[in-house]
């Protein structure tokens, strides 16, 4: 046994020399950064961050600046329950509370029994920490944790509660509590700004649990509210060794500014840019097959997403509002595709270009889409005039949907934060020649299929 000591102390002597080099390295990278922010700008930033906290997150939450932190509290004191790692199990012969007498009795009791805290969130705020030095931290250390587990793999445990059988082994286990102190003596940061990293910190410590229900649904919302706002260091992916994806949002330099607001709800930057499978899958699409025609580019996926998330909601409200002029009925359908199937049997293709024929589930799928749209657009036309283009999908009444837009953001259900992203998305609406206008809008949206056909409008 003594032998066995001697062999394998040394490995665990190493192990820590090694944690100290990563905490060295790390505190170079966090601690002692290159570029240090200066205090008036740290503070202005930090007021800029608290403004718009506040203009997002709500009553009852109450937001107070410190020297470098950002405090948000709640007004009262929270009752919380301690929490077991090995807890008794519940009882599954206990009999269901059926009475709501019974149930509230219960709650009132567990209510004696919570202790009384704040319930407090707190941003400290550091300077920046690039997502590369947090990956390559953040294996490292990963890296070293594992190393010392497997020291002590062989000595009897749970969880980590580990039970020394003799001198070895108490003496691997205090070279592995050490080893482990130090890993954890260098925190890393949980979010970041474009300019900073921040550590978020709770009032309340891992062993316990807030048992309120109301106060967790608070949190929750609470939780979610700060994962919008800012990025989010994905320690989950680091762990996982899902190199060189970290972040849950893709890691470009204000992912946390404001875009849009649309019917209330926040739109930001986060929510537009290219996702990390994205990305991914694109590369793997351009060393296959190389840069094809119409193929998306990651502006074009921007410029996408920004007027998905705008144009949606909206449309969808319309929808509602003018249901119907929009609604597509049965009837709508059966005499669309009774000129439909006339058009294609006359066109006689020859046999290499004729295309398999649809089932009628297929042909019911196609017409609802293009009457759907169809219907919109002649409602926009119809509301607010002006021309009309020629799109794959159809008319599209092109001076309407901008008319509409305007119309909702006069209206306060759309607002723009930022000019250089508003530009881009009112782009494709104020365009000088949007495409091939058509020259008889009231007869494309008259609803004669069989003049629409025998026109030829639909080959455009």
């Amino acid at each position: 046994m003594r032998d066995k000591l001697v062999t394998r102390i040394p490995i665990l002597l190493l192990l820590c020399s090694q944690v100290l080099l990563v905490s060295a390295a790390a505190g170079e990278s966090v601690d002692q950064p290159n570029q240090p922010a200066s205090q008036d700008k740290l503070a202005t930033d930090i007021e800029v961050v608290a403004q718009r906290l506040r203009a997002t997150i709500h009553k009852p939450w109450q937001i107070e600046i410190g020297e470098r932190e950002i405090f948000i509290t709640y007004p009262k004191q929270v009752g919380y329950t301690d929490w077991y790692a090995n807890g008794p199990a519940i009882n599954p012969e206990e009999p269901t509370i059926n009475s709501e007498e019974e149930k509230q009795r219960q709650k009132a009791e567990a209510a004696k029994t919570l202790h009384q805290k704040e319930c407090r969130f707190t941003l400290r705020f550091d300077d920046k920490l690039s997502l590369t030095d947090y990956q390559r931290i953040s294996l490292d250390k990963e890296k070293q944790r594992d190393q010392l587990r497997a020291s002590v793999g062989r000595i009897p445990h749970k969880f980590d509660d580990y039970l020394p059988r003799d001198e070895s082994d108490r003496e691997l286990l205090i070279a592995y509590r050490r080893g482990m102190a130090k890993l954890n003596e260098q925190v890393l940061p949980d979010l970041y700004t474009s300019e900073h990293s921040i550590h978020l910190t709770r009032s309340w410590s891992d062993w316990e649990l807030i048992g309120e229900e109301r106060i967790i649904q608070q949190v929750v919302l609470l939780e979610e509210t700060l994962a919008r706002q800012f990025g989010v260091y994905d320690t989950l992916a680091v762990a996982k060794r899902r190199s060189p994806s970290v972040g849950k949002y893709a890691p470009v330099a204000g992912s946390d500014y404001r875009v849009a607001t649309v019917l209330g709800k926040d739109i930001y930057r986060c929510e537009i840019v290219p996702t990390h499978e994205w990305r991914t899958q694109r590369e793997e699409h351009l060393e296959k097959h190389g840069e094809a025609s119409g193929f998306e580019t990651v502006d074009g996926h921007r410029k996408r997403r920004l007027r998905s998330l705008v144009w949606k909601p909206l449309v969808d409200r319309f929808r509602e509002e003018h249901k119907q002029e929009v609604e597509v009925t049965d009837a709508d359908v059966e005499e669309f595709l009774k000129h439909h199937r006339r058009a294609i049997a006359k066109q006689k293709l020859p046999e290499t270009k004729q295309r398999p024929a649809k089932t009628p589930e297929q042909e019911e799928f196609f017409a609802r889409w293009y009457l759907g749209n169809w219907k919109l657009q002649k409602a926009f036309y119809e509301k607010y005039g002006g021309r009309v283009i020629f799109q794959q999908v159809g008319p599209e009444a092109i001076n309407g949907m901008r008319d509409f837009l305007r119309e909702q953001e006069q209206q306060g259900r759309l607002k723009f934060h930022q000019e250089r992203l508003a530009k881009i998305f009112w782009e494709p609406f104020i365009r000088e020649k949007p495409g091939v206008v058509l020259p008889n809008p009231d007869q494309i949206f008259s609803g004669d299929w069989a003049s629409f056909y025998a026109s030829g409008e639909h080959d455009h």
